[in-house]
């Protein structure tokens, strides 16, 4: 497999070489600025049975908040389980966008606000989960944050701060929940 990339050299302080895939699908290596392009070919090579992994996967994966569009039988992901979208008017039903029966529904008249009524559902659901997930770990590490925030990261799905202030990205409601707890 040809594996295109693109490579990024930085002019920080930087000392090692790192690879992320975006969510379209690019492979971009993030390299020291004078690092020769041997150097590069030697990292993917190494990287090359991880890469065909995640590529591979990526391509079998539903589209989430990509820009594919809001329509009916669209595949959005929660908790790491795939449920299709409902495009619809839900009749007496006052939610603008909601989960119910293994499927989620979008009220037809706000379509144009749809993006946006999706990412405030994922960060409510992140508000009322991932607090009891921080408390079944601090129970048993004993330790715990001073606080917990919800971002809109679309990298670092979490951190925690010199303060001990956990932060994680609505978006880590579409992983599975062994991916939540590992995070």
């Amino acid at each position: 497999m040809n594996i295109e990339y693109q490579v990024i050299r930085s002019r920080k302080r930087k000392k090692t070489l790192s690879l992320k895939i975006t969510n379209t699908g690019t492979v971009v290596i993030q390299v020291p600025c004078r690092t020769p392009e041997r150097d590069i070919a030697a990292f993917l090579e190494r990287k090359r049975a991880w890469l065909e992994e995640k590529l591979r996967v990526l391509g079998e994966s539903p589209a989430t908040h990509s820009g594919e569009e809001l329509k009916t039988g669209r595949q959005m992901l929660f908790r790491g389980v795939s449920y299709p979208l409902e495009v619809a008017d839900p009749g007496a039903q006052t939610d603008l966008f909601f989960f119910r029966d293994q499927h989620f529904v979008l009220n037809r008249r706000v379509l144009m606000h749809g993006r946006a009524l999706i990412r405030s559902w994922y960060a409510a659901q992140a508000r009322s989960y991932l607090p009891g997930r921080v408390e079944h770990f601090r129970a048993h590490w004993g330790m715990g944050p001073s606080g917990i925030r919800i971002t809109n990261a679309t990298s670092r799905w979490g951190s925690c701060s010199p303060r001990n202030m956990l932060s994680f990205t609505w978006r880590l409601m579409m992983a599975p929940p062994d991916v939540i707890d590992y995070v």
